[in-house]
C-alpha cells in the first residue's frame, strides 16, 4: 500500500478542495434566486442553459474546461480542480434553489413577515425547508 503520508496528504487536498469549491453558492443561489423570482425577464428562456449543464456528461465537461485551461495556458493542478469543482457545482446549485423556490407557496412568506421573523430566518425557512 501507499505510505500513509501521501494518502494523508491526498485526504487534506480533498478536503481543501471540497471547502473551497463550496464558492458556488456565490453564484448558484442567487442565479437560482432570481430564475425562481423573476420568471418574466428577458432571459428567463436562457434557464434552460443552466439545466443542460447539470445534464451533460461529466466528460465533455472536463474536456471543456481542459481546453479553457490550456487556452488560458493554466497548469493543471490544485487551482484547476478547485475551478472545475466549482463550476460543475454551480448548475446543481442553482437548479436545486430554482425547483425549492417555484413551488413554494408565497402566501407562507408574508405569513412569516407578519409573524415577525428576519428575512434571514424568513429565507433559511424557505430553502432548507
Amino acid at each position: 500500500m501507499l505510505s500513509e503520508c501521501r494518502v494523508v496528504g491526498a485526504a487534506w487536498i480533498s478536503l481543501a478542495v471540497g471547502v473551497l469549491s463550496r464558492r458556488s453558492l456565490l453564484i448558484g443561489l442567487p442565479v437560482g434566486l432570481v430564475l425562481a423570482r423573476l420568471a418574466a425577464f428577458p432571459g428567463a428562456r436562457s434557464s434552460v442553459a443552466w439545466h443542460m449543464c447539470a445534464g451533460v456528461a461529466r466528460v465533455i465537461t472536463g474536456l471543456g474546461l481542459l481546453l479553457l485551461f490550456v487556452a488560458l495556458d493554466l497548469e493543471s493542478g490544485f487551482t484547476t480542480i478547485v475551478i472545475a469543482h466549482a463550476s460543475l457545482a454551480t448548475a446543481y446549485v442553482a437548479i436545486s434553489v430554482h425547483a425549492r423556490l417555484v413551488d413554494f407557496d408565497p402566501r407562507s412568506r408574508r405569513r412569516q413577515w407578519i409573524l415577525g421573523a428576519t428575512p434571514v430566518r424568513r429565507f433559511a425557512a424557505i430553502t432548507c425547508r
